[in-house]
This record gives structure tokens, sequence and C-alpha cells, in this order.
């Protein structure tokens, strides 16, 4: 009985050593052989490495920024809603400022358009001889025919 409290203690050192990064090649090798021996040894060894991660993390609970992470959680679930990229915001910008331009050069277009639209009216006239005449064209200008014009 003393010598398998003995040996279970020695093969605890051996882990202990092996999870810390310490245990020589010869320790690593005999700490296989007995893994392979045995599913409950198997067994034990896990447990004392689940034991050993969760009282040995390997990142520092410290530098965990908790609202950080719960903002990340929160975005990904679709709770809060995500802030949009430089580039988004960017063209989103410059959608609005398009649109706000856009009116009134729409507004300019139209005028012009309609102000410059005059139908083009051909009027004809004619003097005989000897005879001059007046008259006052659509666009309001006065013209005077000589005679034969």
């Amino acid at each position: 009985m003393n010598h398998k409290a003995n040996d279970t203690t020695h093969i605890d050192s051996i882990i202990v050593r092996y999870l810390m990064g310490s245990a020589t090649h010869e320790e690593t090798e005999e700490l296989l052989r007995w893994i392979e021996q045995s599913e409950e040894n198997k067994k034990v060894f896990f447990e004392q490495q689940d034991i050993w991660e969760s009282l040995h993390p390997t990142f520092d609970l410290n530098e965990i920024d908790i609202e950080k992470a719960e903002k990340r959680i929160l975005m990904r679930t679709g709770i809060e809603p995500r802030k949009p990229g430089f580039i988004k915001m960017f063209l989103r910008l410059w959608s609005r400022v398009a649109a706000v331009l856009m009116l009134p050069l729409l507004a300019l277009l139209t005028y012009y358009i309609l102000s410059s639209h005059n139908d083009i009216h051909e009027i004809v006239l004619a003097t005989s001889y000897g005879c001059t005449s007046n008259t006052v064209l659509p666009d309001g200008t006065k013209v005077w025919l000589n005679a034969n014009s």
C-alpha cells in the first residue's frame, strides 16, 4: 500500500512538472508510458490537466476588457447595431450631399429648358416697289422694311 501511494506521489510530481513545462525527456517518456498503461491513468492525467488549466489560464484575467467583450457579443447577436465603417459613413455623407445639391440643379435645369424653349416662327414680310413697311415681331422687335424688300 505504501509503495502505491509513493508511486502516485511520484507520478503526480511528474505530471506537475510536465504541465509546467519543466519535465525532462525521461520524465515525459515515463509519463506517456504510465498514461498508456490503463484508461484509469489516462483519466487521472486528463483530470489533473483540466484542474491545472483552470488554475493557470493561458491569459491574464485582469487584461480582459469586459465592456468591449459584452459590446462585441451584443453586436454579433444583433441586439446592438453595428457602427458603420469609415467607407460606409463617407458614402452615406456624400449621398446626402449629392441629394441636397441635386434638387437645386434639377430646378435650374428645368427652368433653363423651359425658358429657352422658344417656338421658332417663320415670318415672311415683303414690300412692293416704292412702299415701306414696319412690323413688330413676336419677341417685341420692331422691323422696318424699305422699298422692294
